[in-house]
């Protein structure tokens, strides 16, 4: 071993040692060194080995491999995935599709990259199927469609489909949020010109804006929105507002007001999300009330807010008031502001400091994480008023008039064989982007870049199912999801969870109560270890960064 590497470990299909997989163009001809880096140690003995002794069919060597060895490797993989897909309960991926059809699209790339209303210079794409399926969700989510920015139709809808899933949806939604309440331009432009001036759009980042208020505190606070979200909301939430340095209300109550929370359990303490009600082993509804007393705090500092509703919790599948709550939200900022609004009035100015436009912004966001039960729930209403079924869902979509963005996943209930989903939002709310480049020909007004161009999906049915986390064999044959929860007694319990999807059967369902019934120990006695309560007095510490991380789930 030299420089902290081995040429010598075994690598690739064949098992031969590294060196001996090395191509001659990725050695210097005139003394042999190596100009690519050999491996420390054997991968074998590094990551989890999911397929035994199948595992090297999948390392790569320099030289590539074959047309059978890749066959082969292929073969494995979808052998590994089909076995675990026969018993697969514990997640909510419906995988009740067939997309053969489109292996066509296999064999050529395409990509949708930039706004999906502006065709770009790279051809190869899909974006007029993107279109329908936009136009599709806007009358599913009872908001004015087709797209119309080229009419300024500010009421009706623009959004694109996700490459990453609802994280991206969140991301994107938080990003618009934060910039549209902070004053920054939107693409339909909704500022007036000061008389006497001559008139330029503000830019996103080279026009400085303020409120328009003489109280110097509330122009401060004007600048830093604040983001609310439920203990039940989904962790993609604490990485969005790290990434895209924005605070929460627990971040900015600790450091701008500390002991100062209106809660009345809290005693002037910040929680870290917004309770929900009943706590841990509550159903995962928000809890109105609170959440309406932490908004009217801030809204009275002057702090405009962001707030996220569940439409379908990760775990618990829960399903927030949007159309309460938001109401609530709504009443109470217009209550706590002096003038009795719900918007701020921005100051536009030049580089030389003169006002150049006036315009106005809602002092909130309400933005909808509805990747588990944005695309379903509408169904569920549409069979209650059919006369199919009592159950009602709560209302959630653009007939709303506080809604300004939703988001859902396409791989979740409806199925698709490779994560994506839908971002919608109000037309007259997207911002402008930074840049426009000339090397697309299209505005760059989608998180990212490129994006996938293979979007399709079916409407199905789910059931959820919570239970007491079975021992690992079990957990690991049924691919179980599985979260600990913080009961109200301070006792931590983990729980598995099950769903009952479009593809799910009756056999494994059977098989898999047999299973727990035959197995000596199928849910191992858990630890009744309690989180130790604060000292009396104790003073809370300054922390670097404070990103809760339990009572989350996956996207």
């Amino acid at each position: 071993m030299a420089n902290g590497w081995d040429d010598r470990i075994p690598y690739g299909p064949e098992r031969k040692p590294w060196k001996d997989t090395v191509s001659r163009f990725a050695k210097d001809p005139t003394n042999g060194e190596y100009l690519i880096q050999p491996p420390s140690k054997d991968p074998l003995c590094t990551y989890p080995n999911v397929v035994g002794k199948w595992e090297p069919l999948f390392q790569v060597p320099t030289v590539g491999l074959s047309h059978s060895q890749i066959k082969e490797a292929n073969a494995k993989a979808v052998e590994k995935n089909k076995h675990f897909h026969k018993n697969f309960l514990g997640y909510q991926n419906n995988c009740f599709f067939d997309y053969s059809h489109l292996k066509d699209f296999l064999t050529m790339h395409t990509n949708n990259i930039g706004d999906p209303f502006a065709e770009s210079l790279l051809q190869m794409n899909t974006r007029w199927v993107e279109r329908n399926v936009l136009d599709y969700y806007a009358s599913l989510w009872n908001i004015r469609w087709p797209h119309g920015w080229e009419e300024e139709d500010e009421e009706s809808y623009w959004g694109y489909c996700l490459t990453m899933g609802s994280t991206e949806g969140n991301m994107y939604g938080l990003w618009n949020a934060r910039d549209y309440v902070t004053g920054k331009a939107l693409m339909i432009d909704d500022s007036s010109p000061e008389e006497g001036a001559r008139h330029t759009s503000p830019s996103c980042y080279m026009v400085q804006t303020e409120l328009l208020s003489k109280d110097a505190g509330k122009r401060r606070n004007a600048e830093i929105p604040v983001v609310f979200y439920s203990e039940d909301a989904h962790y993609s939430l604490t990485k969005t507002i790290q990434l895209e340095s924005i605070k929460n209300f627990y971040q900015i109550g600790a450091e701008m007001y500390p002991d100062r929370c209106p809660l009345e359990e809290g005693k002037g303490r910040w929680p870290h999300e917004v309770p929900s009600k009943g706590g841990a082993a509550g159903a995962g509804e928000v809890d109105e009330a609170a959440l309406t007393k932490l908004v009217g705090f801030f809204a009275r500092e002057g702090h405009p807010v962001i707030v996220v509703f569940n439409y379908g919790s990760t775990f618990k599948g829960a399903y927030d008031n949007v159309e309460k709550a938001g109401q609530m939200i709504v009443d109470e900022i217009r209550a706590q502001s002096e003038d009795g609004e719900v918007e701020n009035v921005f100051e536009a100015k030049n580089d030389h400091g003169e006002i150049v436009a006036t315009f106005r912004r809602l002092k909130y966001w309400i933005h909808v994480d509805g990747a588990l039960g944005a695309a379903f729930m509408p169904y569920l209403e549409m069979a209650r008023v059919n006369g199919r079924t009592d159950l009602r869902a709560p209302a959630f979509d653009f007939r709303l008039p506080f809604v300004c963005s939703i988001v859902t996943s396409g791989h979740k209930w409806l199925g698709a064989p490779f994560p994506c989903g839908v971002f919608m939002t109000r037309s007259k709310l997207v911002l402008k982007p930074p840049s426009n480049p000339d090397y697309v020909g299209s505005a760059d007004t989608t998180f990212a870049g490129s994006r996938n161009a293979r979007v399709a999906a079916d409407p199905v049915e789910l059931h959820h199912h919570p239970l007491l986390k079975p021992n690992d064999a079990i957990m690991e044959k049924y691919s179980l999801g599985s979260e600990k929860l913080v009961m109200d007694d301070r006792t931590k319990r983990t729980y598995a969870h099950l769903f009952v999807m479009q593809t799910t059967s009756e056999k494994q369902i059977v098989d898999l109560l047999e299973r727990l019934r035959a197995d000596p120990d199928p849910f191992p006695l858990q630890s009744s270890d309690r989180l130790a309560p604060a000292p009396k007095g104790a003073k809370p510490s300054r922390r670097l960064m404070a990103w809760p991380t339990m009572g989350r789930g996956f996207y």
